[in-house]
């Protein structure tokens, strides 16, 4: 079985900011591929008192699999 796997990791200010960009990732055209579903996992830490960022890490996987209609999971 064949599958693809993106890991991004950063940090953010803004909780919301997260939101969207996983909402963008998951449908993102250039991440569309015939036969694979995308899926967007999120590992978020508690804010950095010294920063006030969330350090965070996301996982993108292309998954065999016919995509949800109305955006992956």
């Amino acid at each position: 079985e064949v599958f693809y796997q993106i890991n991004i990791s950063g940090s953010s200010r803004d909780l919301t900011v997260l939101d969207k960009f996983k909402e963008t990732l998951k449908n993102a055209p250039l991440l569309e591929r015939d036969g694979f579903m995308v899926e967007v996992g999120e590992s978020l830490q508690g804010r950095d008192d010294k920063t006030g960022l969330f350090p965070y890490r996301l996982s993108i996987s292309l998954v065999p699999g016919s995509p949800k209609k109305g955006g992956a999971s």
